[in-house]
Order: C-alpha cells, then sequence, then structure tokens
C-alpha cells in the first residue's frame, strides 16, 4: 500500500514538487489504513470461522496443552542467556575487561 500511494504521489508532480511535498505521505497511509479498518469492522465473520473459533484466550490454550514443551523451550533459552553471560564476562582476561579504543588490529 505504501508503494502504491508513493507511485500516485510521484507520478503526477515533478522531482522538486515530491521533494516539497513528500511529508504528507505517511499521514495518507494512515488515512488508508483507518478506512480499511473501517470496512473490516463491518464485514461479518463467515459462518465456518465463527464455528472454529473456540478458544477466548489462546494463550491460555496453549499453555495448557504445550506446558512441557514451553518450559523447555523457555529453560533452554535462560541456559542459553546464563552460558552466554559467563562465557563473555569471565574468561579471566583483561582483556575482556577492557573496551576498544580504535580500530582492531589483525596480526
Amino acid at each position: 500500500m505504501c508503494r502504491s500511494s508513493t507511485g500516485l504521489f510521484s507520478s503526477g508532480f515533478s522531482a522538486e514538487a515530491f521533494l516539497a511535498w513528500r511529508w504528507p505521505i505517511p499521514f495518507f497511509n494512515a488515512v488508508l489504513v483507518l478506512i480499511g479498518l473501517w470496512i473490516r469492522a463491518g464485514v461479518e465473520e463467515p459462518e465456518e470461522y465463527v464455528e472454529h473459533v473456540t478458544a477466548k484466550l489462546p494463550i491460555l490454550e496453549a499453555f495448557k496443552r504445550h506446558l512441557a514443551q514451553i518450559t523447555q523451550i523457555v529453560g533452554k533459552r535462560f541456559i542459553e542467556l546464563l552460558t552466554m553471560d559467563r562465557c563473555g564476562r569471565s574468561a579471566g582476561s583483561s582483556r575482556s575487561r577492557r573496551r576498544p579504543s580504535g580500530p582492531a588490529r589483525v596480526r
């Protein structure tokens, strides 16, 4: 949508006029989005979709059905973050505590 409105504006203007008037383009896109939301709010959901939607809160349904997998993923990410923190900070050398002062030198 952004490209189409930019193309619409740029095709009718010269280069200088486009550069001078390009600031309203995002606002034009916002107006198009609001019009689309207004149209979408007035459209009824299809019966097939309404019949299949049963969960009120999908996140709770996911935790009920897949608690072990979610716990495993969160645990692995936590361990990964801990090891990255440990390896990056406690290498034992002063080099890991020092900030680079200039461009890296290749030896």
